[in-house]
């Protein structure tokens, strides 16, 4: 059987600088820097060692070639593995500090074990282990061994004059090198010092197949410490391995914090183990910023930066904001400087976000970092001034403009600096102090989103994974559901997630469910009570931080008076939820200029009080400020209003899908309203009920219309023409559920009112008579239904006209009474008349386009063409699906009748999963007693009679034909035709011998 599709009635510029390449300073003081590399990853059998990784196959290879570079300029010999023997090695270093003059450098390193054991003398002693050296020899002669103590005891004699010695041990208890050296007995100048990977006894690690000591010795031979003219000179060098050890993890094994050792002393003007040009280095560090992933924070920010906050131990989540902050000033010396901006909400992270960045990626930047604070215009001046001591400026008898004119100068140098512009709500303060061209990036934090011409990172609400990783770090005591609970509380603010989460932290006598009870925008909590201090000395209240920006709206100015409409309107509606702009622009009285109306909304976006373009939206607590300064009556009056015009305009075109960034404010606006009861109220239930409807679900539009009719009756009076259109929407969804006679007393009355009120002819008069013919229709009852679409269908031309859509329903619905009694050939070119109509007014795509291209379909089926049929099933399907969705009833009848015709043609294994699915989504939507269900049912029993399986096709038949005796009753056409079914399958499983 395939379906009919009834169409019923409803209502509805600085000059560029060149980069000076300098020449090393090895070049005008030439000598010899000489490196031996000793790597030994395991030890003589009988010392049971555990052997290494890190000394052969990583430390000394990778030293090497950073030594060898042209920073470095060193020659290096590589002692690893079975090659370091003992004897070699001491005869090595000693021809070494014979062989240098004064003018040299030696540097000695060596990585592997270290062995404790006690002198003849009674003292501790490390020997450095090498391959050849057994237990016995190393506890009874340490002396004869590659030992701390021999090492130290050569580095104090005064038979060498080598100039420069660096002795470097990265082994378990190194730190028995000590922090001090006797002086040694060599003339001046002379420079002998050690360098420990550990202090006193306490163990190295490896990492990464590098020992964790080495690792950060080399990133700091390679630059990552300087001084300002590119020297890494060995206290920079032992500074930055102590501040990285003590950010390193702490391993399972290790005995006290990290703390690498310097000792020794040094009588030179100045010694350097590397030098770097620093523009071209720093370029090349800047080349290496990771742009495919997120870098660890690192408090070794470079040494000239000057950041007011410290990285917050509890950051979570913000990844991608992260990267394309870095995609966006990431990029190598740029011709002129283009900043990015991090707007969002007050209170939504933004200067979180920036400081986590300065942590994560600031180390790129060996010009340093620098912030300013612009949310005072009159102090930025000095903030730049106060720059000027770590750029080696002399700010000494020169007045404060000339101090700031002399940093702006440094920072269009190419060196590549980051420069914060944090609270940077007016594009004339940027453009007054970042400098215009040279190495700087620039980051900018606002709440204004009006920055078109700069790189923008729109900072959003946290996502509900990482809102609840924030609150379960503050607060442990948290479970997952509670946690989430109180985020979306709070609608996921970073601020107030902070502060819900350390007042619960704090305060633990309070349940979630007490505090969630209370909790509001004026709750102890959201103004800092118990709060942790905060990373960014934000202000701990979220009301107040809102205010900032709701107080520089002025009602005695008209542009703000508009604007404060707007987001009094925006209260009203669903906080939270996109508010389509069309919409918030009409929160303003009649007659407001367009331009105002735009410029008072990107007012409001300016302030960064509301979120969005195409969609704007207006955060759960703001909007709880909001109410409470402002919430008037008239404005909820003017939101309702204006909610109905739109939900109205979209039902009447009859797709669903546009009602989608309307609808929750609709449902959310409507049911407030059922409370009151007016007029208003009932519109919007109907508007509501009818959206509800159109997508299929029939079951959720029946309250709402019960609703608006019984509200409509009390308002307007039962005979009021409203009214009757109340009755009719109410008719036509019980008989979308099948409920035909409930809804033809329904449909009589609406008629009656309007015949009496409206008249005869009147268009809505039309639309109850060709309701009542198709509920008289699906009953079966042909010859009733027949005359009463005629009726409507002669008005409908002489009102409407022969091309509107409503004279289309009616040829439509005429067309398929004729088909119900065998009328083929007349029913044919009316259908193809409705289908040419509903093309040409509403559109190849439209859902009623789609149900005329259907019953074109069927009536083609009906006289056996089957291939004519079957692309027109397909056409409808395609638009069904894409217009209504697959779950839709439509969608379903569809299914159906692509599946009937495919049967038709004998392709049963095609058909059958067609009608499953048509049955699935029939029984999902309209429920399991439904006439549309029964068919679905009587369907599925055919195409399985057709491949014989008549024992699978007997109960279905059975369950269809009962649920047509129960809705449509025994006599109806339909379940006269279901029954021959069943009659049939009998006979013929009778004769098959089959039970």
């Amino acid at each position: 059987m395939n379906q009919f599709s009834w169409k019923f009635g409803r209502r509805s510029a600085s000059r560029k600088r060149r980069t000076i390449m300098r020449d090393h300073p090895l070049v005008a003081q030439p000598s010899t820097r000489h490196a031996i590399l000793i790597g030994v990853n395991a030890g003589h059998p009988s010392l049971a060692l555990d052997s290494l990784t890190a000394p052969e196959h990583g430390d000394v290879p990778k030293l090497a070639a950073v030594l060898r570079s042209p920073a470095c300029q060193f020659t290096v010999e590589e002692w690893c593995g079975a090659q370091a023997q003992r004897d070699a090695l001491r005869t090595t270093i000693m021809q070494a500090m014979t062989t240098f003059t004064a003018a040299d450098t030696l540097l000695i390193y060596f990585s592997g074990h270290g062995y404790v054991v006690t002198t003849p003398a009674g003292a501790d002693d490390v020997v450095l282990v090498t391959p050849d050296v057994d237990e016995r020899v190393i506890v009874q002669q340490p002396d004869a061994c590659l030992s701390i103590d021999w090492l130290k005891t050569l580095l104090r004699s005064g038979r060498y004059a080598v100039g420069h010695v660096i002795l470097i041990v990265d082994c378990c208890y190194s730190g028995l090198l000590g922090t001090t050296l006797e002086e040694p007995r060599v003339e001046a100048p002379a420079h002998r010092q050690m360098l420990a990977s550990t202090h006193d006894l306490t163990v190295a690690r490896e990492w990464n197949q590098v020992s964790l000591y080495t690792y950060h010795l080399i990133n700091g031979l390679k630059g990552a410490r300087h001084d300002r003219d590119g020297f890494v000179t060995l206290s920079l060098l032992h500074a930055y391995l102590t501040d990285r050890m003590k950010d390193s993890p702490q391993s399972p094994q290790w005995t006290g914090a990290p703390e690498p050792q310097l000792s020794g002393w040094d009588k030179t003007s100045r010694w350097f183990l590397a030098w770097y040009d620093p523009i071209p280095h720093a370029l090349a560090v800047l080349r290496d910023l990771p742009l495919d992933r997120l870098p660890p924070p690192r408090a070794d920010l470079p040494e000239t930066s000057r950041v007011p906050f410290t990285a917050s131990p509890s950051f979570v989540g913000r990844e991608p904001e992260l990267q394309a902050l870095a995609a966006a000033v990431g990029t190598n010396q740029p011709a002129v400087v283009v900043p990015a901006v991090a707007t969002g909400l007050g209170g939504i992270g933004k200067t979180s976000l920036v400081t986590e960045f300065v942590y994560r990626y600031g180390w790129y930047f060996r010009g340093g970092v620098f912030w300013l604070n612009c949310a005072d215009p009159d102090q930025i001046a000095s903030q730049i001034a106060g720059f000027a001591l770590v750029l080696d400026i002399d700010t000494r008898d020169i007045p404060l403009d000339e101090q700031v004119q002399r940093v702006l100068n440094a920072w269009q140098s190419p060196m590549p600096r980051l420069l914060i512009f944090d609270n940077c709500e007016d594009w004339a303060i940027l453009d007054q102090w970042k400098p215009t061209v040279g190495g700087c990036r620039v980051l900018v934090t606002a709440r204004s989103d009006q920055w078109p011409m700069l790189t923008q990172i729109r900072l959003g609400l946290f996502s509900p994974a990482e809102s609840r990783d924030l609150l379960q770090r503050l607060c442990a005591r948290l479970s997952d559901a509670e946690a989430d609970a109180i985020a979306e509380d709070v609608g996921h603010l970073p601020l107030a997630l902070h502060l819900a989460g350390s007042y619960l932290n704090t305060y633990k006598h309070h349940t979630v469910e007490e505090y969630r009870k209370d909790l509001t925008i004026a709750h102890k909590s959201l103004k800092g009570k118990g709060a942790l201090p905060s990373p960014t000395r934000h202000e701990q209240d979220v009301e107040a931080t809102f205010m900032l920006s709701f107080n520089q709206l002025d009602p005695t100015n008209a542009l703000d008076a508009l604007a404060l409409g707007m987001l009094d309107g925006a209260a009203w509606c669903v906080t939270g939820v996109p508010i389509p702009r069309d919409l918030v622009l009409s929160f303003v009285p009649d007659g407001t200029d367009a331009d105002d109306k735009v410029d008072a909304l990107r007012r409001l976006q300016q302030l960064g009080l509301l979120d969005g373009t195409d969609a704007v939206v207006l955060h759960r607590l703001l909007a709880q400020v909001v109410q409470a300064r402002l919430g008037l009556e008239e404005m909820l009056a003017v939101v309702e209003d204006q909610i109905n015009i739109r939900a109205s305009f979209i039902n009447d075109e009859g797709i669903p899908s546009r009602m989608l960034p309307l609808e929750p404010h609709l449902r959310y606006v409507a049911m407030r309203a059922l409370d009151r009861g007016d007029a208003l109220a009932a519109h919007l239930a109907n508007s509501l009920g009818y959206f509800e409807d159109l997508r299929g679900a029939y079951a959720e539009a029946q309250p709402l219309y019960e609703r608006a009719l019984a509200i409509t009756e009390a308002v307007l009076g039962a005979e009021h023409p409203d009214t009757a259109g109340s009755v009719n929407n109410l008719a036509f969804v019980l008989a979308q559920q099948g409920r035909y006679g409930e809804a033809q007393g329904l449909f009589e009355r609406a008629l009656a009112i309007r015949e009496a009120v409206l008249g005869a002819e009147h268009p809505d008069t039309a639309q109850s008579v060709n309701n009542l013919a198709g509920v008289l229709e699906r009953q079966g009852r042909y010859g009733e239904a027949q005359p009463l679409l005629e009726r409507a269908l002669a008005v409908r031309e002489a009102v409407l006209g022969a091309e509107h859509p409503d004279t289309a329903s009616s040829v439509n619905n005429l067309a398929g009474v004729l088909v119900r009694q065998g009328r083929y050939l007349e029913a044919q070119p009316l259908f193809e008349r409705a289908l040419a109509i509903y093309e040409a007014v509403l559109g190849a795509e439209h859902p009623d386009t789609a149900m005329s291209v259907n019953n074109l379909a069927l009536v083609l089926v009906r006289q056996g063409r089957y291939l004519e049929a079957q692309p027109l099933y397909e056409r409808a399907l395609a638009i069904h699906e894409a217009v209504l969705g697959a779950e839709h009833p439509a969608t379903a009848m569809s299914v159906n009748n692509l599946a009937g015709v495919l049967d038709r043609q004998g392709r049963y294994l095609e058909a059958q999963p067609l009608y499953e699915r048509a049955l699935a989504i029939t029984e999902a939507v309209l429920g399991a007693e439904h006439p549309n269900t029964a068919t679905s049912v009587n369907n599925l029993a055919s195409v399985l009679e057709s491949q014989g399986q008549y024992a699978e096709a007997q109960p279905l038949y059975e369950r269809a034909l009962a649920i047509y005796e129960a809705v449509l009753g025994a006599d109806h056409p339909d379940t006269q035709i279901i029954r021959a079914n069943l009659v049939s399958l009998q006979a013929t499983m009778k004769t098959k011998g089959q039970s």
